[in-house]
């Protein structure tokens, strides 16, 4: 079996499934990720792997496979959503096309996550007893809320390693931001704009929420710097108020996003903010995960990057800004983030991978997961 070729067709494949989690164009609202289900279990039949559903809510699961070698327990997960394609121009053809397999999810997450399916049926085909305990998990929710990474951290016992599948150019990620997402609404009293004084303006009302955001911005900035990660950031990523230009508004709310270094716990931030700002101001959890950071002296991690280094990669560890499954699952052990592709082109109007990309990550993972 070629696991290179099968896991550009299987990342082919899997663009040409919409899985968009969220501003859906072609995926189902209730079930977004019910075809990728479907496709990965007729996968793993054909090949011969053992796969089941790993209930998430009543209409989503997550993928299970299991590979067992008697080694220590390694866990691989990678997410079936998407971000939504609106705006993509053919965003589910995955053209190929010098050297680049085209389309929403290439590399965020479709193309990491075939690469290691690859290498798990090319395991079982060959008769290949792998030196892991492997579970790969295939989630949903991951670009929303993480909410199959956290069934999977409920599900499962522990494990020795964690690879969460992102494209990371092949570079190993040892540390990465906790995200903090709110939405702050403030009210007022709707009146006709000819007598504003009769009424109250809900826009005037978040001005000085704003004010408060702009300083505790200022404060994350003064913090040192994490070494991977870099700074804290704060920003107000929407605002909408107002039905229309001659009505006083009633409501205006404010969406807030807050990435903090792993030293910062979310739940702390959102309590500072909440002491901030007036009781009447009424603030919405959205989403809180909590930052990683992993030791990368570890021996599998360690092992892995040796493996990673003789690819003529770096295999220097590094931080990112982005979060991932792993803000879920670092109770259950020590987690990495590693994959083909470039965040760069992750949630981009035209997204690609490399194709020489995905056959290095299926080098790199049958190294590492075949007995030495």
């Amino acid at each position: 079996m070629d696991a290179v070729r099968q896991a550009l067709e299987l990342t082919s494949q899997f663009i040409q499934i919409p899985s968009e989690s969220s501003g859906q164009t072609l995926s189902d609202p209730a079930a977004p990720e019910a075809a990728m289900e479907r496709s990965l279990l007729d996968f793993a039949e054909r090949v011969g792997l053992h796969a089941f559903c790993l209930p998430v809510t009543k209409t989503r699961n997550n993928v299970i496979f299991e590979l067992r070698g008697g080694g220590p327990k390694l866990l691989v997960v990678g997410h079936m959503d998407t971000v939504s394609a609106a705006g993509m121009d053919h965003p589910f053809d995955a053209k190929f096309s010098n050297g680049r397999i085209r389309g929403r999810g290439a590399c965020d997450d479709k193309g990491p996550l075939a690469a290691a399916l690859a290498v798990l049926a090319w395991m079982r085909v060959e008769n290949i007893v792998p030196a892991f305990d492997i579970t790969l998990a295939a989630t949903v929710d991951e670009e929303c809320t993480l909410a199959g990474a956290e069934k999977v951290a409920a599900w499962i016992d522990s494990f020795d390693l964690c690879i969460a599948l992102e494209p990371t150019e092949l570079r190993l990620v040892c540390a990465h931001k906790g995200d903090l997402r709110l939405r702050i609404l403030t009210k007022g009293k709707a009146v006709h704009s000819s007598s504003p004084q009769k009424g109250l303006n809900a826009i005037d009302e978040m001005l000085p929420v704003i004010d408060v955001l702009h300083g505790y911005r200022e404060k994350l900035a003064q913090q040192t710097a994490h070494p991977l990660c870099g700074e804290p950031t704060l920003s107000c990523t929407s605002l909408h108020a107002g039905s229309s230009s001659n009505i006083i508004p009633e409501d205006c709310v404010l969406t807030v996003d807050i990435r903090v270094h792993p030293g910062l716990h979310p739940a702390d931030v959102y309590q500072e903010l909440r002491n901030m700002l007036p009781d009447e101001v009424t603030i919405e959890l959205l989403f809180a995960g909590k930052g990683v950071e992993t030791d990368y002296n570890l021996p599998l991690i360690r092992e892995l990057s040796t493996v990673i280094g003789a690819q003529g990669i770096d295999p220097t560890p590094i931080g990112v800004s982005y979060a991932t499954d792993c803000c879920r699952l670092t109770s259950k052990g020590p987690c990495i983030v590693w994959g083909p592709g470039s965040i760069s082109q992750a949630h981009q109007r035209e997204e690609y991978i490399e194709t020489e990309q995905i056959a290095l990550a299926v080098g790199i993972l049958q190294q590492f997961l075949c007995p030495k």
